[in-house]
Order: structure tokens, then sequence, then C-alpha cells
């Protein structure tokens, strides 16, 4: 039986808005890590524009791995994403 704790880290979800993504080319696949990608529209430089969403901490990891980010919270890699 799972504890508390352990849902509610499951039901915390959180998003991230990313400009010119280009999708998983050299790194994990998104949807592995029980992510999903919503594409919200086309970026002028060739990528699309999405919203990932997840599990915060699945969220983090996929973040700081393969988008090139070093925040320790949604906030703080929102924030690196958009000085970008």
């Amino acid at each position: 039986m799972k504890t508390f704790n352990e849902i509610r880290d499951q039901l915390i979800e959180g998003k991230l808005k990313v400009s010119n993504y280009a999708g998983a080319i050299s790194g994990d696949d998104p949807k592995k890590l029980g992510l999903k990608v919503k594409k919200v529209g086309r970026s002028s430089l060739g990528g699309d524009n999405v919203e990932i969403s997840g599990p915060d901490k699945a969220l983090i990891k996929f973040a700081q791995e393969n988008l090139g980010v070093e925040g320790k919270n949604v906030r703080a890699i929102q924030k690196e994403l958009n000085a970008m």
C-alpha cells in the first residue's frame, strides 16, 4: 500500500512552457518519464511552443537533463527558460 506522501507526490503536477522545442533529439523522451507534451503554437525559429506537464520530480529531471537548465524547482526552471 502506498503512503500518503507517495500519493501526494504523484498528484502534484507542474507545467513548463518551452519555446522553440524541437523534441527529444538526444535525451530522454518526455513520454517515457510520464510527462505530457502539448503543442500550443509554432515558433518562428522552426521549433514548436509547447507546454510540458507532469509530476514535479520527473519534470525537473527532464528539464535538467534535456533543456540545459540548472534550476532545483519548477519555478526556477521556468524563469531560466524565459530568460533564454
